[in-house]
């Protein structure tokens, strides 16, 4: 029944309007009487929504409604807070510093893990997730709760619990998750500032690529290339089904420049299928060797940087945080850059995109109602969007077959020349950094336990995936009857991360916990857009801080009035950018501030 997750390779979105409190906004399903215990959980309302965290509730409710954890009370009572923009990092941290209208437990789209501990307001949880409670079939083993003792009693006759929580997280997860020693020796003494452990754990785990409607390429026959599915298997295939859709009449992909950073995900899937997961994997760890081309390097830096030099001319240099600039050479960055220039050409997207109101729900309709032809409306072949959409986008299906009926799919990358394993065809994870934590000063630590480890229960996570079709970084399965219940989309999507004969990698450009402290504050692999000096604030002369390039590329794309930036331009830029001197001054920066 257990099957891990394919190649798995280690590398949130419609709230409660008008509410100004963390507290504002809860389920209808409060009946608070004041006769249970209340259990108060944030669920972060974005494209998945929070049904199925009510469904998961009602169950949890009725196994503990005879159970006292309250002196004068009986059963528990959970009371879910969905909110979206009111759960940000820093309105959570205020909530629970100040210990006012704070949640036990908060289900969050942002990073959260080694801050969140460092600054004391995530709970250390490292028993709970170590603690033996499920049986080999990833249930909770046939246990009575003792109150009384707060630890559970196993049932005359019942099967003895086999695995933890830690133990059911998929590899690489587990132990990225866990925050040893050397990641929380904050004062750089060689001693952890705080015990060592879990102090998050993942929440969400959405992929993020270009969904191409399948009925309508079927429709077309456009699946007659040698890739998956029929899908062109290199670039130029690629590109040339583009200028077939095009050709047709029809817009080739649509995606919302309100949200550009969704795109981030295909640099990450490009990079890490072209360098493959280690050498992608230095971009945030500045920790390891990479092997650049014959001549990357002139003679003088070769010998400042201690570079080797080896019978075929190539060059192996340690990558350090200090002279992580490198990687700015790593021949995956030129073609990325060469590959994003080609993409935005005014032929390949839907040109409403330019509209200040062309939001990610818009796309979404466009995308899916362009079917209909209604004013003159050209079809969309494509979406670039994350795994969450369909769900996110269900009532625009209603007057177009219905939701689920209509067959799309993720488009995985196709190979990219010169790439280190000529097999890998690959998507990108979106979600790198999406917690759940557990409030430290909650007074419901109990209650807290409980509900981590049935929440995370085999049933649990299959009514997490019933109901919002995504999956989480959990080892769990459906079987043929419940998978056969999702959308075709959905289908696709499980089918790419939870099935042993999936031909598509799955790149996570990071888990949080594995990225260099200094990454935080000079990021490699941002295209000059995220490389920041602590003082002045920018490198050089360049000021395209937090735009992606594939928005950069489209705002400079030819459309009139717009200057088109070349790809060679922006190489050259990019160099300049990730200069030695430049990475060197913001490396001494942030060193003399740790100090």
């Amino acid at each position: 029944m257990k099957n891990a997750m394919k190649k798995l390779m280690p590398l949130l979105l419609v709230g409660c309007m008008g509410m100004t409190t963390l507290a504002s906004c809860t389920s209808n399903r409060d009946g608070d009487d004041g006769t249970k215990s209340i259990l108060k959980i944030g669920v972060f309302n974005g494209g998945l929504g929070y049904r199925w965290t009510e469904l998961v509730a009602q169950e949890f409710e009725e196994k503990y409604a005879n159970v006292s954890f309250e002196e004068g009370k009986t059963g528990v009572k959970v009371r879910i807070n969905p909110q979206k923009t009111a759960f940000t990092v820093s309105a959570i941290q205020s909530a629970i510093m100040q210990n006012h209208d704070a949640e036990d437990i908060y289900y969050t789209t942002y990073h959260a893990n080694v801050d969140y501990a460092r600054e004391g307001y995530s709970m250390n949880i490292t028993d709970w997730m170590q603690e033996k409670v499920y049986t080999a079939d990833g249930e909770l083993a046939d246990m009575t709760y003792d109150a009384a003792e707060k630890k559970y009693i196993l049932n005359d006759g019942a099967e003895a619990p086999t695995m933890s929580l830690a133990d059911k997280m998929l590899a690489g997860t587990k132990e990225s998750f866990y925050l040893g020693a050397n990641k929380l020796d904050f004062n750089k003494d060689g001693n952890s500032d705080i015990k060592e452990g879990y102090y998050a754990i993942p929440f969400e785990d959405e992929m993020s690529g270009f969904v191409y409607d399948h009925d309508l390429f079927k429709e077309k026959g456009w699946l007659d290339y040698d890739g998956i599915d029929g899908l062109p298997d290199n670039m130029e295939d690629f590109f040339h089904l583009l200028d077939r859709i095009s050709g047709a009449g029809m817009i080739p992909f649509t995606f919302s420049t309100g949200v550009s950073e969704y795109m981030r995900g295909l640099m990450d899937a490009f990079i890490g299928q072209y360098e493959g997961a280690d050498a992608a994997a230095l971009n945030y760890t500045y920790n390891g060797q990479y092997t650049f081309p014959a001549g990357t390097f002139d003679s003088t830096t070769v010998a400042t940087e201690s570079i080797t030099i080896n019978q075929d001319g190539t060059q192996t240099v340690t990558i350090t945080p200090a002279n992580a600039w490198m990687l700015a050479y790593q021949p995956s960055k030129e073609l990325y850059v060469e590959f994003m220039r080609r993409l935005f050409d005014t032929r390949y997207y839907d040109p409403d995109c330019y509209q200040a109101s062309y939001s990610y729900t818009v796309a979404q309709q466009e995308f899916v109602w362009s079917m209909l032809g209604r004013a003159g409306q050209p079809r969309i072949a494509m979406l670039y969007e994350g795994e969450w959409w369909e769900n996110e986008a269900r009532s625009y299906f209603n007057t177009t077959g219905g939701y689920g009926n209509r067959d799309f799919r993720y488009f995985p990358l196709p190979y990219i020349e010169g790439q280190k394993d000529e097999n890998v065809r690959s998507l990108a994870n979106f979600s790198r950094g999406s917690d759940l934590i557990v409030n430290a000063k909650t007074n419901k630590a109990e209650l807290c336990r409980l509900w981590l480890q049935f929440a995370h229960s085999e049933s649990a996570l299959e009514t997490f995936t019933l109901e919002t079709g995504a999956t989480r970084m959990y080892d769990y399965d459906l079987d043929s009857s419940q998978l056969s219940t999702l959308t075709k989309f959905a289908q696709n999507c499980y089918n790419i991360k939870k099935s042993s004969s999936s031909d598509v990698t799955v790149f996570y450009s990071k888990i949080y916990t594995d990225q260099h402290p200094f990454y935080d504050n000079t990021p490699m692999g941002g295209f000059g857009s995220e490389v920041l000096s602590t003082t002045t604030g920018e490198f050089n002369k360049i000021s395209w801080t937090n735009q992606h390039l594939g928005y950069l590329f489209f705002a400079n794309a030819g459309q009139p009035g717009a200057t088109k930036l070349s790809a060679a331009q922006y190489i050259e830029d990019m160099y300049e950018y990730y200069s030695k001197e430049n990475w060197t001054r913001a490396y001494n920066e942030w060193v003399a501030w740790q100090n």
